[in-house]
Parts: C-alpha cells; structure tokens; sequence
C-alpha cells in the first residue's frame, strides 16, 4: 500500500486530512523540529503547532526539548487499536444494514417514477437485458423497436416472451400475413385495446405506461410481488387469454406453459383430477423468493371457492397441486402468492 492510500485510510479512521499527512510523514523521516513540519508536508506553517499538539493529545507521537521544540512517532498501539475498532464499527454497521435490509422487505417493495413515456420504453429494454426467466409484454406494434435488441437477446438466453399486441383502430395496424416476432418472441397475441404499456418480467418486477392524447404520460417501475401480481391478473386475463395468436416459435422442447390458467383450461383439470400429468416445474418459493426446480404429478386443483367455475370460465384462484418425491407442494402462476410456488415455467413431460 503506498503512503497516500495509507493516508486515505487514517482518513477514513476519524484523522484529520492535515493531521494524516503530518503523522505519516513523521514515520518517513523520524523526529524533526516541529517548525519544519511545513517543509516535509504540504500544510501551512501556522497549522503545523495546532496539528502536533492534537496528535500528541491523542497519544500517537511526543514532542520534546534540545535546542528547539521537536516530534517524534511513538509506538503506534494507540493508533492501531483505534484503526481496528474503527474498522469493527464499520463492519458491524455493515452487518446491520445488510440485516435491515433484508428484514425490513425493502427489496421487495420498490416503485420508481419514470416522467416520460419513451423512459419507460427504454428502461424496459435495459431491464429485459437482465431478464433470465419470462418477459410479458403489452404494446403498440410501434413501441416494439425500442426493445427489440433486448428481446433478442432474451430469446437467445431461453428466456420465454410473450407480446401482446394492441390492434385497434388507434394503433399500429398488424398485417395477417407478416411475421416480424421470429427472434423477439416465443407466443404473440392479438388484442383489441388503446390500454399502457404493461411489461412483466421475472417475478415481482413491472413496468407500466400511459401517454395519451390529452399530452399527459408517465411510467411506473415497480419492484413488489403484490402490485405486479395485480398487473399480471389483468395482463393475464384481459390482454392474453382471449385473444388469438398470432405467431408461436417452434422451440423443439415439451409443451411449456406460463399460465397455471391455461394449463387447467387446456388439459381440462378438475378438482381431485385422475390425469396422470408429469411435469417439470420452474419458479420462486414465494414466501423466501429463492430459485426453485422440480419434477413431480398433478394431483389435484384449487380453483376459485365458486361453484359456478369450470375450466371454460376464468376463475380468480388458480392453483395445481403436485406430488413430487418429497412431499406435495401447490404451484400458482406468475402472480401466485399464497402457493408454495411461483411458477414461471411447466413443461409437460408426459400425459396419461
């Protein structure tokens, strides 16, 4: 460590920039008088006094007489336990942040105002960078290339992306027989809707949108399971659903799904259901938010506490029950909160 980044540290232990520079110094060149401090550091002459005297009042050197007034470095304990305490104050400090932070849920809770439209386009596109999971998109056809770049890249790290396309008479209008997604995406649908922009990737992370003709626009980032598992069902229900694709990639790997909702819906699953369904399950343990992977059976269904719900009527809670070699866990959705599981992948291994 060389002489300045020595002083940076005796800094950083509560020295004075003056008061490092003089102390350090001495331990170059041993005692000398003290109205020569000047000439060895760069400090006035008329602080060299005020700075020797509080040096020595905190035991780190001595003065005495000859023929002049001079100081000198002492054994340095003083000075080296107050280093280390300094340092133990700052690592437990260190320590309880990290615990605050983690206890207090602040990463999971965070909301970011985005002023302009375009911001929130362009976040999203930095964001979808990061993605490793599943990106959910509503958008203008217009919107898309802004973020194309970014979805590419998705795609090519096996992340699943699903657009929503909206198609009205306000919007860009999508040709039947273009097929721009290959290489963006893995589903596109169509839907009829002048609604924001609405992106939901891995977990609990959203962006949302609006710029109107009325010239007001803003966007919200939002890092909170709760707030994007409301963005998710409306996604979900309102934008994706209902509506008819319009392009699927051809991946070469067992039929996958995003929405517990569609899995239901497709296969027809009932409650105490007797298909016998493999699947591979990938998502978030929802009470710790850790990464989790797993093979197991259906065996059962938890819809709405609705009579009235059947496979053919969307129903608020959606949940599947899988028997696996350790024990049952209940899987929901990208929205899922009180399931065992987040799920952001199901893959059908096998059907009976």
């Amino acid at each position: 460590m060389d002489q300045q980044k020595i002083v940076d540290v005796l800094v950083n232990a509560d020295l004075s920039q003056y008061e490092a520079d003089v102390y350090i110094s001495l331990l170059y060149v041993g005692d000398v008088p003290v109205a020569d401090i000047s000439d060895i550091c760069e400090i006035p002459r008329t602080k060299a006094y005020d700075v020797v005297r509080k040096l020595e009042n905190r035991g780190f050197v001595e003065t005495y007489e000859e023929s002049s007034r001079r100081v000198r470095v002492i054994e340095p304990t003083a000075l080296i336990d107050h280093i280390k305490t300094r340092a133990t104050d700052l690592q437990n400090a260190a320590d309880e942040i990290k615990t605050l932070w983690e206890d207090s849920g602040a990463r999971q809770s965070s909301v970011m105002i985005l002023r302009q439209y375009d911001h929130a386009l362009a976040k999203a596109a930095s964001e979808f960078e990061e993605a490793d999971n599943l990106i959910s998109i509503a958008c203008r056809p217009r919107d898309l290339q802004h973020m194309e770049p970014s979805l590419e890249g998705a795609i090519d790290r096996d992340v699943s992306v699903r657009i929503a396309i909206q198609d009205t008479p306000k919007t860009d209008i999508v040709g039947e027989d273009e097929n721009p997604y290959a290489g963006i995406a893995t589903e596109v649908r169509r839907c009829e809707s002048v609604l924001p922009f609405i992106a939901l990737f891995d977990g609990p992370n959203a962006i949302f949108a609006i710029k109107d003709n009325f010239a007001q626009e803003y966007g919200i980032l939002v890092r909170d399971q709760f707030l994007t598992s409301i963005l998710h069902w409306f996604y979900q229900m309102q934008l994706w659903e209902a509506w008819s694709v319009v392009y699927t990639a051809d991946t070469g790997t067992p039929e996958e799904y995003v929405s517990v909702h569609e899995l239901i819906r497709d296969y027809r699953l009932t409650q105490t259901d007797e298909h016998s369904i493999e699947v591979r399950i990938k998502g978030y343990e929802t009470k710790t938010g850790d990464p989790v992977e797993l093979t197991g059976t259906i065996i059962d269904v938890v819809q709405a506490d609705n009579t009235d719900s059947t496979t053919e009527v969307p129903f608020v809670q959606a949940t599947i029950v899988v028997a696996t070699d350790t024990g049952t866990v209940t899987v929901g959705g990208y929205g899922a909160i009180v399931e065992d599981i987040r799920s952001y992948s199901i893959q059908i291994l096998s059907a009976g």
